[in-house]
């Protein structure tokens, strides 16, 4: 029967093979976008010179991909600005204010947590592999300080695996590792002054350590994956849902059994998404993908144009036999003797490339790179030629980036987004950084919003709708008031608050609103009394006074006396 260790191994191989066809497709796409960022080409190995490309001579391939890198950041997950929120899926409870007060308090954690642990700068680069890999990949380490520690990996170092809702769920990677970072990990557990167990590494790590050469390499071998045979009594790490085993590569360890750690999780720590997927494939198309062939294209256009500028300023010269042992400079202001000038050098050829032309071409290539990597949709503001654009052509352009990138979006808040979220919440709840519910409301389940500036794009065609609606709803009740009666109003508000991400907490509860408008109303009625009181006061003086004349009349004063006493005569 096969060990633990050569059962994971043989999984490597398997997902190495999945890779297979993808990659020398991948080696060119990285040599051509990113050359620094690949190990397609140049494996694990840790060597400066391979960092450089010395075929890149027009940097806008990768001056694109920055930009949309950038761009997705800035859009989906700014640190300067909230993207997402949690809600109940109930209606109702959404109101509820300790239901409110729970989310808010949990958001607010939520953020100060992927701020301190780093988890912005690993989603910046992310979004650089997925722009031109297509897939991309991290892991979230449990962490005591900061609740978690994002770990992203590079393109062509790892493997991954889908379940059978189409989700990454498994991966398997090799890295290179330092002795200390080895001995730290998994012979001290993670623990500066615990038992060190020696017996998970090789003698020459535990030689490296004795001499101090802390610095040396070794490579690493690494397999996170759903967890078959565990005892679901237990709770220690071998026994979790998620399995995560370290093993040194076979090169440095020869047993068949020896693992460095066989750690777990409760949750999926992988975070892998793909920006588009055809069919049933596991590795993701890329926008790169589309425009390799242009950013071939242009490195040979811009070989050309400086070979012709190069021949037209430098051609080939002719010269006479004589001239073969005689110094002669061909250097600015040189003066060279000669008993026959006629003689002298004479160009081989000459030459008058259309330098405007190839300009030209080198231009459309350009244009093509960015509307391929969605550059120009990212910088459609900045690079309009006219000051006086409109908010409506604003609104238009918005609309035709949401064209290109919505379905990119849904994949991103399904695959990348929202498994960031999920684990973070649960990071938090279990941390005690936030209070937990009480127990009527334990089992309320919870949903993510994504309140970014590009899904807000998106939720702002729905505002336009009602906005529209009630555009068109003033003019007809300029003939109709009835007509007003068909909206409710207070639903209206809510619903356009939710479509622009406005927090929950700024929104009244119905029992609320009904207590102010009850007290509106008991105002009202009040202050119309005393209107009512102070119109009939004249009135009730002068029925009183009519009252008092005619009671003080004996029976024998005559009419006329009776009216001159009201003064009505």
């Amino acid at each position: 029967m096969k060990t633990r260790k050569e059962q994971l191994m043989q999984l490597g191989v398997s997902l190495k093979a999945l890779r297979s066809p993808y990659e020398a497709h991948l080696r060119e796409i990285g040599d051509n976008f990113m050359p620094r960022r690949t190990r397609f080409s140049k494996g694990t190995a840790h060597k400066s010179e391979s960092y450089i490309n010395r075929e890149i001579i027009n940097a806008r391939p990768r001056l694109a991909l920055r930009t949309l890198q950038s761009g997705m950041q800035g859009g989906m997950t700014s640190p300067a600005r909230p993207w997402f929120r949690l809600l109940t899926t109930d209606q109702k409870l959404r109101k509820d204010s300790v239901m409110k007060a729970h989310l808010t308090a949990a958001q607010n954690e939520m953020r100060q947590v992927m701020q301190s642990s780093g988890l912005y700068n690993a989603l910046h680069t992310s979004w650089s592999d997925l722009g031109w890999s297509g897939t991309d990949a991290m892991i979230l380490e449990d962490d005591e300080t900061n609740v978690i520690n994002p770990i992203t990996l590079v393109p062509g170092e790892y493997w991954i695996g889908v379940n059978s809702k189409g989700l990454v769920d498994t991966l398997y990677r090799e890295y290179k590792s330092t002795v200390q970072a080895i001995v730290g990990k998994f012979v001290f557990n993670g623990e500066k002054y615990g038992t060190p167990d020696w017996s998970v590494v090789t003698n020459d790590i535990k030689e490296a350590w004795d001499r101090g050469d802390y610095g040396a390499f070794k490579d690493v071998c690494h397999v996170i994956c759903p967890r078959k045979d565990r005892d679901e009594r237990m709770r220690d790490g071998p026994n979790k849902p998620i399995a995560s085993t370290y093993w040194l590569h076979g090169k440095n360890d020869s047993s068949a059994a020896r693992l460095l750690g066989d750690k777990g999780y409760d949750l999926n720590p992988i975070v892998a998404s793909r920006w588009d997927v055809e069919g049933d494939n596991v590795y993701g198309s890329s926008p790169a993908m589309d425009t390799l062939s242009d950013a071939k294209s242009l490195q040979v256009q811009e070989r050309d144009i400086r070979e012709a500028v190069r021949r037209m300023n430098r051609p080939p010269m002719n010269a006479p036999t004589e001239m073969r042992n005689s110094g002669y400079s061909l250097s600015p202001e040189a003066v060279n003797y000669m008993s026959d000038p006629s003689k002298g050098m004479t160009p081989a050829y000459q030459i008058n490339p259309p330098i405007q032309h190839l300009r030209e071409m080198i231009r459309d290539t350009e244009e093509r790179i960015d509307e391929g990597m969605y550059a120009n949709l990212f910088l459609m503001i900045s690079r309009l030629q006219r000051s006086e654009i409109t908010a409506r052509e604003i609104d238009e352009r918005h609309e035709e980036k949401l064209i290109g990138l919505g379905p990119v979006l849904e994949r991103q808040h399904r695959e990348k987004l929202s498994p960031i979220i999920r684990r973070v919440y649960e990071g938090v709840m279990a941390s005690g950084r936030v209070e937990p519910l009480p127990a009527d409301y334990a089992d309320t389940p919870v949903q993510i919003d994504y309140i970014s500036m590009l899904a807000q794009a998106q939720k702002a065609i729905a505002t336009g709708g009602i906005e529209r609606l009630y555009g068109f709803l003033g003019n007809v009740s300029a003939a109709d008031q009835e007509v007003l009666d068909l909206t409710d109003n207070d639903e209206a508000v809510r619903e356009y608050a939710d479509m622009l991400g406005v927090p929950g907490n700024i929104m009244r509860g119905d029992d609320a609103v009904e207590e102010r408008r009850a007290n509106r109303r008991e105002a009202v009625a009040k202050e119309s009394a005393i209107q009512d009181a102070a119109a009939i006061a004249p009135a009730v003086k002068q029925s009183a006074e009519t009252a008092k004349v005619i009671a003080e009349t004996d029976a024998t004063s005559r009419p006329v006396d009776i009216l001159r006493n009201l003064g009505l005569r």
